[in-house]
């Protein structure tokens, strides 16, 4: 734990000091080898790794730490710091519509739109949560001879992935930007004591009104920092009905 502690500025000694708090699980992991990178690569030949998410799995093959605090009689699990082994980190199925959204309670500073076509691999889930992935551009170039080789139809395209950055997906399946890199994904679960839903912050619909309240208690300069980047979602009123009566002029005294 103390090797892990120098590389996450600390926060588990801060966690288990937080008012409240009564367990924090923590379980390690060995470091990935090179043969696990090998099998990785050959069976996702055109994707490669980010150097710092490399980085981190040579030094623990995954991340899975969970505390909870008591409220009222009950130990609730608030917070988890979560990062996929090598071997689940695999490709999801993307689908950049996803179902109709949810109402917009406000506006999201820097929001993108996810780049088509693309690939995504899983680097976080929760199933109350939604998934946190590293998204890949897929800009496709096409390969041909001239008039006397192949037609355009017998053309070959083929897709060089770039790294978009980390997206989160939500559990209406709507996409989100995060972060450019692992590296400034992994300090913002860190700043936020991986309290569950605090992705949310950076989506349209905000954050829940559990979420809030958990944040408002252990890491309100965090909240407020957020909410500054934020702007609330501006709704055009209803159109008037028909039945409506138009406003009547005041009456003479």
């Amino acid at each position: 734990m103390d090797s892990f502690e120098s590389i996450s500025f600390y926060v588990l000694s801060f966690v288990k000091n937080l008012p409240g708090v009564k367990d924090l699980e923590y379980h390690e992991f060995p470091a990935a080898e090179q043969s696990d990178f090998q099998q990785w690569q050959a069976k996702n030949a055109s994707f490669v790794l980010p150097a710092d998410l490399v980085a981190f799995l040579e030094f623990t093959n995954g991340l899975r730490v969970q505390w909870s605090a008591q409220c009222l009689q009950t130990e609730v699990v608030v917070g988890t710091f979560s990062i996929n082994s090598l071997r689940n980190i695999t490709r999801l199925p993307v689908d950049s519509l996803g179902s109709p959204p949810r109402e917009q309670r406000h506006h999201v500073a820097d929001a993108r739109t996810l780049p088509v076509p693309c690939a995504a691999y899983l680097i976080d889930q929760h199933p109350k949560v939604g998934q946190v992935a590293l998204v890949y551009s897929l800009s496709s170039t096409t390969h041909g001879r001239g008039s006397g080789g192949l037609s355009a139809a017998a053309s070959v395209a083929t897709a060089a992935p770039v790294l978009d950055g980390v997206w989160f997906c939500d559990t209406d399946g709507h996409w989100h930007w995060l972060a450019d890199s692992f590296a400034s994904y992994y300090r913002l679960m860190i700043v936020h004591l991986g309290i569950l839903g605090w992705q949310y912050i950076f989506t349209p619909q905000g954050l829940d009104a559990l979420t809030m309240q958990w944040m408002r208690l252990y890491c309100p300069q965090r909240l407020m920092l957020d909410l500054q980047n934020v702007r609330p979602a501006v709704h055009p009123p209803p159109p008037p009905s028909s039945s409506s009566q138009p406003p009547q002029p005041p009456q003479a005294r």
